[in-house]
């Protein structure tokens, strides 16, 4: 067998070349990570995003310490985790659109017109602009809801001009566009005529969830078969009150909110529609301004479960269901020791079925549904929670949800690998936010929902960066 340059034989070279054949066929190894159903990545980066709250606010609740665009920005970052992590996190960025620029809507109309599957993964619709007078406003909105066939959910807050039409310029070819059948959450946070909201709400038979500033004179007769949770707040001293939602139609309601109504009659409106509530809450500055009987809550609401209220004045007396009570005050170190006394006092007297009884800090009163997004029995025992709410760190233990304030409540301190999302790093700038979306940057641009390999030359709302002091300002010139 003859011998080559190199002292081997060639059929050891050919076996050589044969094993090197064989090395170059071979496939590159790809991670598990990347091989993970879409339904798994879905759920692993849900664990990382704000809460819907966070989004939810607006800005006239924003702190400084995390505004909207760093909560955006944070959703942002996610699509860039992986190529094979794009289109999920795609669909998770424009799931929940908040608009409170104008210059967002253009930008995102043109990202629309140059990938429309993407207004197909809108599901929330959230306006929180200022809206002038004397501009082709509801054209461009209209347009972008054309592209948005699959919104389910509407949040109108926005800001009008004085010297604008009313609202029902905005709200009429809204109607026309959206299909407000289809919808299942509503929100109305400003004030619309009582004939708009009768409009409105009786086109949305299939909505579950409402928040609604009612107008002075409520509507009449307002069917929702479907409804579940309900969220009322009084935005005017002249407000008649609840009655005229006596004639409401909501058989299927299970938790109601009432907020900043005072000395409101409210025995004819849980008569009418508290028989299968299992959640109450009176947002009110005192319970002294409830004006409820004494045993109302247990012959209109035989199967509340979850009760929140003001902690001084009214008091329930007697009910059989009762399993959690929680009481606005302000915070004092004794939150703790009184609520496990209150407990036992009415354990034993008048509320059988009650397991806890919870103080809540009214410095976190801002934070709507703040007891449901945190109920009763998370934490148990001697256990301490954190959770982050709109720029602000909350401490929960099973008597009280208080915030947290470093140095001064160190009895309820936790450690530091707990699950603040900004912890150690200071959240992105607003211009940040911006610059993350200019066609122009290095960033790989991320692909269209149906192709990991398909590519645009922008996506969201590109456009020039807006400062965010700027918006906040003329938000406040507008109210």
């Amino acid at each position: 067998m003859a011998e080559n340059d190199f002292g081997g034989s060639n059929p050891v070279l050919k076996s050589m070349h044969a094993l090197q054949i064989s090395v170059v066929q071979q496939k590159p190894h790809q991670p598990a990570v990347c091989r993970l159903p879409p339904e798994l990545i879905r759920d692993i980066l849900q664990l990382a995003l704000p809460l819907d709250c966070d989004l939810d606010e607006g800005v006239n609740h924003r702190t400084e310490e995390i505004p909207l665009s760093a909560v955006l920005s944070h959703k942002r970052q996610l699509v860039l985790v992986c190529k094979s992590w794009t289109p999920v996190g795609t669909e998770l960025l424009y799931e929940h659109v908040p608009i409170w620029r104008r210059a967002q809507l253009s930008s995102l109309l043109r990202t629309l017109q140059m990938n429309a599957g993407l207004g197909g993964l809108v599901k929330t619709l959230a306006l929180y602009l200022f809206i002038p007078a004397r501009q082709p406003f509801v054209g461009d909105l209209s347009t972008l809801v054309a592209y948005c066939s699959r919104i389910r959910r509407v949040i109108l807050c926005p800001s009008w001009d004085p010297e604008s039409v009313c609202a029902s310029v905005l709200v009429s070819p809204l109607s026309s566009v959206i299909h407000f059948d289809t919808l299942t959450h509503l929100e109305v946070n400003n004030v619309l005529a009582s004939v708009t909201v009768h409009q409105v709400l009786n086109s949305c038979l299939g909505i579950q969830s409402l928040k609604l500033a009612l107008p002075v004179v409520p509507p009449l007769a307002i069917c929702l078969p479907q409804l579940e949770t309900l969220h009322l707040t009084s935005m005017s001293p002249k407000a008649v009150g609840l009655r005229n939602l006596v004639t409401w139609s909501i058989p299927r309601l299970r938790a109601l909110t009432l907020a900043n109504y005072e000395q409101v009659a409210l025995d004819p409106f849980l008569a009418a529609h508290g028989t299968y509530l299992k959640f109450l809450h009176f947002q009110l500055p005192a319970s002294s301004d409830l004006r409820l009987d004494d045993d109302t809550l247990s012959t209109s609401c035989p199967q509340l479960e979850h009760l929140v209220m003001p902690c001084s004045g009214f008091w329930p007396t007697q009910h059989p269901t009762l399993k959690w009570l929680d009481l606005w005050e302000p915070w004092e170190p004794t939150f703790c020791r009184r609520a496990e006394e209150t407990l036992k006092i009415l354990q034993a007297e008048c509320l059988p079925a009650l397991r806890q009884v919870r103080f809540l800090d009214t410095s976190l009163s801002h934070v709507r549904d703040l007891p449901r997004i945190l109920p009763p029995g998370l934490v148990t025992n001697d256990g301490i929670g954190k959770c982050d709410l709109v720029g602000l760190t909350v401490v929960q233990t099973k008597s009280c949800l208080m915030r947290n304030v470093p140095g001064q409540r160190y009895e309820f301190e936790v450690d530091s690998d707990t699950d603040s999302r900004y912890e150690g790093s200071s959240p992105p700038d607003e211009t940040d936010f911006y610059d993350l979306f200019d066609p122009d940057d290095d960033l790989e641009t991320p692909p269209s929902p149906d192709s990991c390999h398909s590519s645009g030359s922008s996506y969201l709302w590109e456009g020039e960066a807006v400062d965010w002091a700027e918006a906040v300002d003329e938000i406040d010139r507008a109210n």
